[in-house]
């Protein structure tokens, strides 16, 4: 058709098809498949032929239009271009109408007939979400790369209820036999809808041996408690903890050391993707108590997902397939040591490999198990009557033992109690001087700071003691290392070393650490590997190389076939001795066979390893290869009885000085060889290419250089002129405050001087006020002492006058019946006026000498109280109602 978006054409399309009677074309019966992964194509399954027909272009290249039917709403029409639409058979081959003649073959209509309008509609959903996906991934470098977030959390039973349990440094505090539940907060943090499907099972595998469980690869698979999704990117997920797998108390504050595997499904993964994250858990006492609560999400870790296209989709056919089905597209999942991401794959299609019925086929679990990381794994620290007993005693008589007894011994293991005196015997550096020269290189600065900086954090950060940036372990990592450059200027730091030094730290004091470092590098035959260029590393690898001819032929054809070199895998184990890849118990043993026996023992312990995984390797691949020397060979060992076993069949390999040097010879023979085989003339151009090169990436990094120094001249400049300004700024504030200061000063003093002024006048007015109120009170008192002598005469006088009445009574009484009576009661009556005369006028001296008592702040004596008093009670008025009495009664007997 000419115009395939055009509604009103497909319509009348639509109604020519409904108005045929004869019934052609004959509908087909077919499946419409949408993806739902970006890139991918449209699929549609006719079930006549039970033939799949799958696009090999996107949904973007194929669809061009979409709409329902507004005739029949059972009805949706599919725009496609022409030449996508002749791919699919049947009557698809032909156009629905007739075409004029020349017409310009655009595109073509599909027509889908479905049971009911709400299907029809759910396609046309469905066709919608598809672009949507689409337009998402648009300009997304990685469109199938997640980035997922897990939180781990651990619960145990309460009386309350599961509470969680404190997790302090990655380390969660737990009860002795208590149900516990892990649960786990997943959230995808990309921005593409969520890849993550379901999780298919939780399992745990023991990183260190504890009450009777062994370390290994087996997992306890846990029991799903609940999954609950929030939102369209996270979900909790609860699982219950296995009851025959409970912990005791520790001792020595012991720790557990678990991995957690969740099995997930993934959008378009027809195997399940396993995530693995570390657990590490303190079991204390059943009866302590937790003061403090844990969260939900006490340990997180982040993983990014990276899946690449390995095969087109090929979904296998189902006759009840619906509309509104979607398929999964097969996609590989791989995994660096990093962060899970893979290299973009080879896109190429594997016609014949057979579909996943029913996409739930088990995944590999290695192929997707994280690399272990390094510092990782416990030592038994017991030791036996029979070893403490030998170790005793060659200790004791050092000197006089023989070597050949001594190295017999080390093969056999030693005590990790004992591995400090005995690391150091065994290395001749027991009474070495060189400690006394630490310090002073420790004082030098070091030219390789920045590379010692760079290595620390990948130094073991599975052990404890080096996993903090700011922690003791790393400051002596770097102090060694950094004394060591300094001693050696001609290696300085290599990449790699710290891992040598994390070891010999986990059981040396840090002086007698660099001592014996120092000795390993000299005498051992490691500082030869990092001299010109590595080339007598490239000589150990020779050696390895042909020693695997001879030991293992098969395992070394099958390698060469594979081109898988022997620096490939061998490199580290060399230049670190091990130490990056495997567990700590096999480094230590690897350790003590190694101060033993001395350098060949590395060609041992290599052709053991290959030795072991002769089998594996045979049947791999060269990335599987690859994968297994990166995670499941340092897996394999992780264990104390793996470790012995490995020892064992490398003691059992005979690497002779005879053979290392023959082999040697022949290194350099064959590359003197290989020098004379070349043309001199094509020998010069080589090194003129190789110094132009060089001079070419020299003027690069200069240029680089340059750059760099260009725009730090340029920001320092900005920093200098920003400065300036904040100076500046702060210089006029600084002078704003100085005068404010001085201000304030000012007015401080002029307030000071101003309040001495008024305390001055404020003492004198009270000096004045004291000594006029001195002269008052003195006034005061002389007329107080004048009153009191009156008042004193005053009664003196009142007394004689009340004696003269007492008398002037008695007479009165004993001359009743006398003419002189009146003129006795006359005299009485005088005597009472002039006493009530007399005692009126004390009462008025009284209150006169308490006015001036409260005046002068002075009070009466208790002498003179006492006078006033007695004085005023023999003249009150019941004394004067008795005299008034006596005087009526004279009167009246008058």
């Amino acid at each position: 058709m000419d115009a395939p978006r055009s509604v009103d054409e497909t319509e009348l399309i639509m109604r020519e098809l409904l108005d045929r009677t004869d019934g052609s074309p004959a509908p087909t019966a077919a499946t419409l498949c949408l993806p739902r992964l970006v890139n991918a194509g449209l699929l549609i399954v006719l079930e006549r032929e039970s033939k799949r027909i799958s696009a090999h272009r996107t949904l973007a290249r194929q669809v061009i239009g979409c709409n329902q039917s507004q005739v029949d709403p059972s009805f949706m029409t599919l725009a496609m271009k022409y030449d996508e639409a002749r791919r699919f058979t049947g009557p698809f081959e032909q156009p629905a109408h007739h075409l004029a003649e020349g017409a310009n073959k655009a595109g073509a209509c599909l027509i889908f007939k479905f049971g009911t309008p709400d299907e029809a509609r759910a396609a046309l959903t469905l066709i919608g979400e598809a672009f949507r996906l689409l337009q998402l991934a648009q300009g997304a470098e990685h469109p199938y790369e997640y980035n997922i977030c897990i939180g781990v959390g651990l619960q145990e039973a309460d009386r309350n209820g599961y509470v969680f349990c404190p997790c302090n440094k990655e380390i969660f505090k737990a009860r002795a036999h208590r149900e516990r539940r892990l649960h786990f907060s997943i959230t995808q943090t990309s921005e593409q809808p969520m890849g993550l499907e379901s999780i298919r099972r939780v399992g745990i595998s023991m990183m260190t041996p504890w009450s009777g469980f062994e370390t290994g690869e087996g997992h306890y698979w846990l029991d799903i408690v609940s999954t609950e999704w929030l939102g369209s990117k996270a979900l909790t997920l609860v699982v219950q903890w296995p009851l025959d797998l409970n912990f005791d108390a520790a001792k020595n504050d012991e720790v557990v050391m678990l991995n957690v595997v969740l099995d997930t499904n993934f959008v378009g993964l027809a195997q399940p993707l396993r995530l693995t994250t570390g657990l590490k858990i303190r079991v204390t006492k059943a009866t302590d108590r937790i003061w403090l609560q844990g969260k939900k999400e006490a340990q997180t870790q982040a993983f990014s997902v990276k899946l690449n296209m390995s095969k087109l989709p090929r979904p296998p056919f189902i006759p009840d397939y619906r509309c509104n089905s979607l398929y999964r597209s097969n996609l590989t999942a791989a995994k660096s040591e990093e962060d899970l991401s893979a290299d973009p794959g080879n896109g190429e299609q594997s016609d014949n490999e057979a579909d996943d019925e029913d996409g739930t086929a088990e995944a590999d679990p290695s192929a997707t198990d994280l690399v272990l990381v390094s510092g990782r794994g416990s030592v038994d620290q017991n030791m036996n009557d029979t070893q403490l007993t030998r170790w005793t005693s060659v200790i004791a008589k050092w000197d006089a033992s023989s070597r050949k007894t001594i190295n017999a011994l080390a093969r056999g293991g030693v005590p990790d109690r004992l591995r400090p005196q005995v690391w150091l015997r065994l290395a001749g550096v027991a009474d070495s001087d060189l400690e006394l020269s630490y310090p002073l290189l420790l004082k030098q600065e070091s030219r390789a700071h920045e590379a010692i900086k760079w290595d620390l954090d990948r130094t073991f950060p599975g052990h404890e003691r080096f996993r903090d940036k700011e922690g003791e372990g790393q400051k002596q990592l770097y102090r060694i290392n950094s004394a060591y450059s300094v001693y050696d200027e001609e290696i300085g730091y290599v990449q790699g070393l710290s891992f040598i030094t994390a070891v010999l730290l986990l059981h040396l004091p840090e002086e007698s650490a660099f001592v014996l470092y120092v000795k390993m590098m000299q005498d051992y035959g490691l500082r030869d590997l990092y001299m010109t260029g590595f080339e007598n590393l490239h000589l150990r690898l020779h050696q390895l190389d042909r020693l695997l001819l001879e030991a293992l032929p098969d395992l070394y054809a099958h390698m060469k076939e594979l081109r898988v070199e022997t620096h490939m895998y061998a490199s580290q184990w060399f230049l670190t001795l091990f130490a990056t890849k495997f567990s700590l118990p096999l480094v230590y043993r690897i350790f003590d066979f190694f101060l033993a026996e001395g350098f060949q023992t590395i060609f041992q312990i290599s052709l053991a390893l290959l030795k072991a995984s002769r089998k594996e390797l045979l049947a791999s691949t060269f990335e599987e290869i690859m994968a297994y020397f990166r995670t499941e060979l340092p897996r394999r060992f992780q264990s104390e009885a793996e470790a012995r076993r490995l020892i064992s069949m490398a003691n059992g390999i005979k690497v002779g000085a005879r053979k290392l040097a023959k082999l040697e010879q022949e290194y350099l023979e064959q590359k003197a060889a290989e020098a004379l085989a070349q043309d001199p003339v094509q020998v010069l151009t080589t090194e003129n290419n190789r110094l132009q090169e060089e001079n070419v990436k020299l003027q690069q990094e200069l240029e680089v250089m340059s750059q760099k120094l260009v725009e730090t001249q340029t920001q320092m400049q900005m920093k200098i002129e920003a400065s300036e300004d904040a100076l500046n700024s702060q210089l006029k504030e600084y002078e704003n405050l100085s005068k404010a200061s001085h201000e304030a000063k000012r007015n401080i003093e002029l307030d000071s001087r101003n309040l001495e002024e008024e305390v001055r006048l404020v003492k004198e007015l009270y000096r004045t006020t004291l000594a006029k109120t001195d002269e008052e009170k003195m006034a005061l008192q002389k007329k107080l002492d004048e009153v009191q002598a009156q008042l004193q005469v005053k009664q003196r006088h009142l007394n004689e006058a009340e004696e003269r009445v007492q008398t002037l009574e008695a007479r009165v009484a004993a001359h009743s019946d006398d003419a002189d009576s009146v003129e006795l009661h006359a005299r009485i009556q005088a005597l009472e006026l002039q006493l009530a005369e007399a005692k009126l006028q004390s009462v008025e001296k009284d209150c006169e000498i308490e006015r001036l008592q409260n005046v002068t702040g002075e009070r009466p004596s208790s002498k003179d109280t006492s006078a006033s008093g007695g004085s005023g009670s023999k003249f009150r008025a019941p004394r004067l109602s008795m005299f008034g009495g006596k005087k009526n009664n004279a009167a009246s007997s008058s």
